[in-house]
């Protein structure tokens, strides 16, 4: 800096002084404020820019905010399904294993094979018991028919051992007849005798003819006491004391003798045996045959008694146990065939295979654990929702499910229903609060989302798998059980 005059001197200055010293014109003055169209334009681009930042804003978020209200969304959300535990229902040994962890299954597919000699052998005794046991109906069957006929025989014995009782009573009463009349005819014998002989003293007759009317007095003497005899006789076959006592007749035979004259006992006896045989109730101990015959008409098919005794063979006690053990014998033929057909294990469902720990040549046990299949299929998503979470949530709700697998794809469903507990609740051991620290901590509830549509081979949901649901709330629950939270069971 030069100084002129004392006053210091500015570069203008100093630039004027050069200028006129060489006698060229002097520069016009620099302002520190420009007000040039160039400033204006740029603060119309940085405006601009600042106008279309926000409409893209405004166009990215407006959506989003949208969505966000209409939705609720969690990330503590899980892929699940149901398992099948693999186990065989009998003990032996295995043959063959088919499958190993990974593999895809049908229903139905054979997963492993164990050895069936035992149960083959098993079936063959089962065909036989029951061979023998319908041969044991044939001849159960046989006799019965042998019982029928025995029946049919010991029920005209009776009607004729009746019968003879009551021709016997009738005997009896002839007897008692003629031996009444062989004592009148003595007594007229014995009259003629002794008058024969008080006439032979007389010798009114001869001696010979008074010895001819004592011969004859003895002759009827002697058909009295024949008679008697054999109305004797007749008692006894009637099973009567020789004398009635209390001073009734020879003749005298108790009531209904016919019904309880002791073969008239036995036949009857002997025909309830064979009734018995046949599954008829015999006879009581004071019902007598009559009565008895009248309760067999009673139940006997229009009265006959020996059509009821031919139904009774399909219904005796013999055949009917015969049956009886034909059909045990066939139940424990499918008892075999069917412990036969547990020696192939078949899957259960459609799904895939895990967790195998058998091999050939392992001895399995009844209920053992041999793998597992998971269903591919029937899978849902298990959205553990906040409990302020939980207020606009209904079953039927529409679900977008995203995976961490598969960026960008989407999976759809639905809200099927509602845990009847959080987790901590339906622990093994649940928590227990009653502490004066405590500490209120908001609790999740899980919330089944199933999936609308099959699940996809080529993006498949595996469980366990991180999701991110998001329900829209706003849109009105359809399907079965749809604006509730309880669902009714499917029976």
């Amino acid at each position: 800096m030069s100084m002129t005059e004392g006053k210091p001197t500015t570069p203008a200055d100093a630039g004027e002084h050069a200028a006129g010293s060489k006698g060229q014109p002097a520069a016009a003055p620099i302002s520190p404020h420009p007000q040039g169209r160039g400033g204006g334009v740029r603060r119309l681009v940085v405006l601009l820019l600042i106008a279309a930042g926000l409409a893209g804003s405004a166009y990215y978020l407006y959506p989003r905010v949208q969505l966000a209200l209409a939705t609720v969304s969690t990330d503590d959300a899980y892929v699940d399904s149901h398992v099948t535990q693999v186990a065989p229902r009998i003990t032996e040994n295995v043959r063959e294993v088919l499958v190993d962890d990974n593999d895809v299954v049908r229903k139905g597919d054979v997963l492993v094979v164990l050895d069936d000699q035992m149960e083959r052998v098993r079936v063959r005794q089962a065909e036989a018991a029951l061979e023998v046991a319908r041969k044991a109906v044939d001849q159960a069957i046989a006799k019965a028919e042998a019982s029928v006929a025995s029946a049919r025989a010991n029920r005209w014995k009776l009607a004729a051992t009746m019968a003879d009782v009551n021709n016997q009573i009738a005997s009896l009463r002839v007897a008692v007849a003629k031996w009444r009349e062989a004592q009148a005819a003595e007594k007229l014998a014995k009259a003629e005798a002794d008058r024969y002989a008080e006439l032979a003293r007389k010798h009114s007759v001869t001696q010979e003819q008074a010895d001819v009317r004592s011969t004859d007095f003895v002759q009827a003497r002697a058909r009295t006491q024949q008679a008697l005899e054999q109305i004797h006789s007749l008692r006894a076959a009637l099973a009567l004391p020789e004398e009635p006592g209390g001073g009734r007749p020879l003749d005298d035979v108790p009531k209904d003798w016919d019904q309880e004259h002791p073969s008239v006992k036995a036949a009857l006896g002997q025909f309830a045996i064979n009734l018995g045989e046949l599954g008829v109730a015999p006879p009581g101990y004071y019902e007598s045959p009559v009565q008895f015959l009248a309760r067999l008409r009673k139940d006997a098919p229009n009265g006959e008694i020996d059509a009821l005794i031919v139904r009774t063979v399909e219904r005796s006690p013999g055949v009917a146990s015969a049956r009886a053990q034909v059909e045990q014998a066939d139940a424990q033929l499918a008892e075999a065939q069917l412990e036969l057909s547990y020696c192939k294990i078949a899957s259960d469902i459609d799904g895939i295979v895990s967790n195998r720990n058998v091999n050939p040549g392992d001895r399995v046990t009844q209920g053992q654990r041999l793998m597992a299949v998971r269903s591919f299929t029937d899978i849902w998503i298990d959205c553990n929702f906040k409990e302020t979470q939980l207020e606009p949530i209904r079953i039927g709700h529409r679900a977008e499910i995203r995976v961490d697998a598969y960026p960008g794809k989407v999976f759809r469903g639905r809200v099927s229903g509602f845990s009847p507990g959080t987790g901590a609740a339906t622990a093994l051991l649940p928590p227990q609060n009653a502490t004066g620290n405590f500490v209120k901590i908001v609790q999740r509830l899980p919330v089944r989302v199933t999936l609308t549509e099959p699940n996809p081979a080529e993006t498949p949901l595996f469980a366990g798998m991180s999701v991110e649901p998001r329900i829209f709330v706003k849109e009105p629950p359809d399907g079965e059980g749809a604006g509730q939270r309880l669902r009714r069971s499917r029976r």
